[in-house]
């Protein structure tokens, strides 16, 4: 059952690639700043000026090249953080949802459910998570 969980993990997340041109490098860096700031991403307009282009090129770029829109992108990343944090450790999910950068439990639940499937104590006992507490 958890190796099934994983395995559907790793679908969701792999996406096909699109054929084409590469990012342009303004992008490349514009998502490496997200990637690393997941947290307490930039704003939309910041994004905008550390690029030096406009917001709805930033944003339409965006989607074009990584097949997300950039809070898409940011929830995801966060999930992804949570998952791993549920799957290794045994902190309370209210204290791995304020670290990945959620604002309360209950949006990160219902944000983990969408994009995995599973609530995040479904996904602990999936996959034989050492996290045991209840929040």
């Amino acid at each position: 059952e958890g190796l099934a969980c994983e395995l559907v993990t790793e679908l969701f997340r792999a996406r096909v690639a699109v054929d084409g041109p590469q990012a342009p490098p303004w992008l490349e860096r514009l998502h490496g700043l997200l990637l690393s700031n997941f947290v307490d991403p930039p704003r939309l307009s910041q994004l905008s000026i550390e690029a030096g282009v406009h917001e709805v090129h930033v944003a339409r770029q965006f989607r074009k090249y990584y097949g997300l829109t950039i809070g898409e992108f940011v929830r995801e990343t966060r999930v992804e953080f949570a998952r791993n944090r549920l799957r290794n450790s045994d902190m309370p999910i209210v204290e791995i949802a304020l670290e990945a950068g959620f604002a309360h439990q209950s949006h990160f639940t219902t944000v983990f459910k969408k994009l995995m499937g599973v609530t995040p104590r479904q996904y602990c006992a999936a996959v034989g998570s050492p996290h045991r507490r209840r929040p």
